[in-house]
């Protein structure tokens, strides 16, 4: 994940979210939420499925409760 660390080869941009710095400082992320907007989500992929709420989604393109791509 080039974003989380900019000193990483693959990280062209130099472009990160300095979250060694937030780590070292015991920052983890427990009871943060998180708004995504975007075009589509897939709300049932592995990486997501046990912390999205879909409750709080809408999807602007189709104005209906189902915010997964077309």
């Amino acid at each position: 994940m080039w974003f989380l660390n900019k000193d990483k080869p693959d990280n062209r941009m130099g472009l990160d979210l300095n979250v060694d710095e937030a780590w070292s400082l015991g920052y983890t992320g427990k009871g943060i939420i998180i708004g995504i907007i975007d075009d589509g989500v897939e709300y049932d992929h592995e990486d997501l499925k046990n912390n999205f709420d879909l409750k709080a989604s809408i999807d602007l393109n189709d104005d209906d409760d189902d915010p997964r791509p077309r």
